[in-house]
């Protein structure tokens, strides 16, 4: 995939401009598209049928060693982020870490994305180091408050991998 950074102020008219001569995916929609994406004054109203953004914020150290190995492709090489569906979400809501590991192609494993859901309110938790680890079982406490509805072995699987999440941010 190629990825680009367009400013928000830019998306209806990069979404008109690129829709005509590419296929679109939007987060959540399905079917095909019924306006006409020539037509400049359903711009507004189409984009706002459309949009479904998707934010991500990446983490790294100061030295953006995550982003380096990455760049670098280096086996193991790791990145971290946040990520939340539509609009900016309230304390109660879910956002998701993940966590990107990329493998090389002559290792047996393919590169790997996890995530586990925690709720917005317990980010600044999350990037407060000043008390150290967590335990594994604060990790399920937190996980469990996010996802109630998961399965026991879903919600240990998710608790580890916040465990390790928050060995990078510390």
């Amino acid at each position: 995939t190629t990825k680009y950074w367009v400013l928000e102020e830019h998306l209806p008219e990069v979404l008109l401009k690129s829709v005509s001569e590419l296929p679109l995916l939007v987060y959540g929609k399905s079917g095909l598209l019924h306006e006409d994406p020539h037509n400049a004054n359903m711009e507004d109203e189409l984009w706002s049928k459309m949009a479904a953004p998707i934010s991500s914020i990446y983490f790294d150290s100061k030295e953006m060693d995550l982003y380096k190995e990455r760049i670098q492709r280096s086996e193991g090489a790791q990145l971290f982020r946040v990520r939340w569906y539509g609009d900016k979400p309230k304390a109660d809501e879910q956002i998701f870490l993940e966590l990107k590991t990329h493998h090389e192609c002559w290792i047996n494993n393919k590169s790997v994305k996890e995530r586990v859901a925690l709720k917005e309110r317990d980010m600044p938790k999350l990037i407060d180091t000043s008390d150290g680890l967590w335990s594994i079982e604060y990790c399920t406490q937190l996980v469990r408050e996010a996802s109630p509805d998961d399965k026991d072995e879903d919600i240990t699987a998710a608790a580890a991998l916040l465990k390790e999440i928050r060995s990078i941010v510390c």
